[in-house]
This record gives C-alpha cells, sequence and structure tokens, in this order.
C-alpha cells in the first residue's frame, strides 16, 4: 500500500515518524484551566510514565512542546467560553491521535530498553484497546489506557462495576491478551476484591519498573 500511494505522491509515515518531522504549534503551558477533562488527565499521566518508556529523545521532547494536551480542553476554564473551537468528536479525535503517537513511540523503543518485556506491559495503549469500565446497565463513562492507571481507577471504581468486570473476566483477558501480561493475568483471575486486586497489579508495575531501572 505505501508503494502504491507513493505512485500517486502521497507520503505516508508511522505515527512517531509524524511526530519528529511535523513541527510542534506551541509549549504546553496550561491544560485546559484548573479543571481537567478525564482525557486530559488520561494523556498526562500517560505522557509522564512515557518519559522512562520513550528512548527516541527527539520524539519525547516534540510531545512535551506540542499543544496536544490543550486541545483535548473541552470546556472554557471561566465565563464559559471555549479555548478551541472544536467539538467534542474532534477533542477526542485528537486526544486519540496523542495516545496512538504515543503508544507506538513506546512500542518502538521497547526493544532498546533493559527488559522489554516489562517495557511493553507497562506501555500505554491507544483507545481502541483501552479497558473501558461498565456496569450491568451501562459504560462507567471512562477508561484505562495503561496498567497504572487501571490500578488508580480502581480507588474510585464503583463495587458493582468491579464485579461485573470479575465476572466476566474482563480484566483477566485485557492484562493477558492487550497488555501482553500473562503473569499478572493469572494472579489477578478471580480475585473480586478491590484492595486485593489493585494491590496484585500494583506490585506487578513496581517489579516491571525495577526490571527498567
Amino acid at each position: 500500500l505505501p508503494a502504491a500511494l507513493a505512485g500517486e505522491g502521497i507520503m505516508t509515515l508511522h505515527p512517531s515518524e509524524a511526530v519528529r518531522t511535523i513541527p510542534p504549534q506551541a509549549d504546553i503551558e496550561e491544560t485546559g484551566g484548573p479543571q481537567r477533562t478525564i482525557l486530559q488527565q488520561s494523556a498526562l499521566e500517560a505522557l509522564e510514565e512515557a518519559g522512562d518508556l520513550v528512548t527516541d529523545r527527539a520524539v519525547w521532547r516534540c510531545l512535551l512542546e506540542t499543544d496536544h494536551i490543550r486541545r483535548m480542553a473541552m470546556r472554557s476554564p471561566s465565563c464559559g467560553r471555549s479555548l478551541h473551537a472544536v467539538s467534542h468528536q474532534a477533542t477526542y479525535d485528537y486526544f486519540t491521535s496523542f495516545m496512538q503517537i504515543l503508544s507506538h513511540a513506546e512500542e518502538r523503543s521497547a526493544s532498546r530498553t533493559r527488559s522489554p518485556k516489562a517495557a511493553f506491559s507497562l506501555r500505554c495503549v491507544p483507545p481502541d484497546k483501552a479497558f473501558s469500565f461498565s456496569s450491568y446497565d451501562r459504560p462507567a463513562g471512562y477508561a484505562a489506557y495503561s496498567l497504572q492507571e487501571l490500578a488508580s481507577m480502581l480507588d474510585f471504581t464503583p463495587d458493582d462495576v468491579i464485579r461485573y468486570h470479575v465476572e466476566r473476566d474482563d480484566i483477566y483477558r485485557w492484562i493477558d491478551q492487550v497488555v501482553g501480561d500473562g503473569k499478572l493475568a493469572k494472579k489477578v483471575q478471580g480475585i473480586s476484591d478491590r484492595n486485593e486486586l489493585r494491590s496484585t497489579i500494583q506490585k506487578r508495575i513496581d517489579e516491571l519498573w525495577k526490571r527498567l531501572r
């Protein structure tokens, strides 16, 4: 496909290559005011974790310098005025692109770390692979894009939501098939207690970071 597109004068790029070649618009100074959206919070947490996972410093610097986070704002911090004239769909699309770039950069960097398997397990994932929380009745309205975010969200996730996912083995399958950590997946399978579940995941996260440092 890239060759066919090239024949038509269309250049193709991997997401992380686009970050290196397309200049940033501005520095990240403000991130949507005093109240961040859930998309901004997820992106910022993923970006913070990525500092030790992305080995391509050119990509990393570009991610820090761009105004991606600011463009994920859905509402004004004051007077009801929008910071950017964009729809919620456009905001989500921007968030999706950002997470795809970050995830791709982390995956490419994994092989150059002290423990590729650990780095791969700790990476963030793009929105189409995120763990979306839900209850028996409806979606909860938030999702985890990494093991660390999953562990953090278990602090406030309602009991019925946790019970729903435990009964369906959703957490086990996501960790095993998406994150790619079969060892942790087996440990959490069948655990229904919130604190035990979170503690088991956090201990594994800490263990993985030790392999990288």
